[in-house]
């Protein structure tokens, strides 16, 4: 069996060192569990920080635009407060909301549809199966993720582009945390992150003017702020 992505094939006879969870022979796994088989944050009970209450509401309602967006549906997502710095998503679509994070930018429209929508655009219910005899190098994971992560990173700036907001303050973002030094190698330099959000925002809101222009009423039309009702 290949499986291809990021100009590698990836056979079933072995690659190098073995990779966390690809060591049980046999077992299937999502390609996504072996790219990015972390440890999930702990879990915190969100009637603990009723300071919050207002911020995971407005989450919950992105997280919703988002996954319409995505042509998903909303149950597919869930949204979990951890004590996680950022957030992150796991092979079962809980989406791990940092308390620190919410505590900073829950009022911020813009950073939550960025950081949401990057984990959104995971899909992770879209990974390949692998079977459990795969055998990846570090660099061929590394590539992997990378591909992975820029596939987020679009779909992030075209969810931006959809409901009317600026790629700036999240791009902003991930320049401020790549300066704080050891940046992963499971990523594209942050240049090359913010190049692909504003390539993938400029090219969404092409399409969104070429409709206008082809369709004067379309501006009247529902779209995705509309579709799905802000419940804050």
């Amino acid at each position: 069996m290949k499986i291809q992505g990021a100009n590698v094939n990836l056979n079933t006879t072995t690659f190098g060192s073995t990779v966390g969870q690809a060591r049980q022979v046999g077992k299937p796994q999502p390609l996504g569990t072996i790219l990015f088989g972390k440890v999930a944050p702990k879990k915190l009970d969100a009637r603990d920080f009723p300071h919050l209450k207002k911020a995971l509401q407005k989450a919950r309602a992105m997280k919703r635009k988002l996954a319409f967006l995505a042509g998903d549906d909303d149950d597919e997502y869930e949204l979990q407060l951890a004590e996680h710095e950022l957030a992150m998503i796991d092979e079962e679509g809980t989406i791990f909301v940092g308390k620190e994070f919410l505590e900073r930018f829950g009022e911020d429209e813009e950073i939550l549809a960025g950081v949401l929508g990057h984990e959104v655009g995971h899909r992770p219910k879209t990974w390949p199966m692998l079977p459990g005899d795969v055998r990846i190098s570090p660099d061929q994971r590394h590539q992997l993720s990378r591909e992975e992560e820029g596939k987020a990173d679009w779909f992030a700036g075209r969810a931006l582009a959809e409901l009317g907001y600026s790629p700036e303050r999240v791009c902003a973002l991930l320049v401020a945390l790549d300066g704080r030094g050891n940046p992963s190698k499971d990523y594209y330099p942050v240049a090359t992150r913010v190049s692909i959000i504003h390539e993938a925002h400029a090219s969404q809101s092409r399409r969104r003017e070429t409709l206008r222009a082809m369709f004067p009423g379309a501006a009247r039309w529902r779209g995705a702020r509309a579709l799905i009702a802000d419940d804050v």
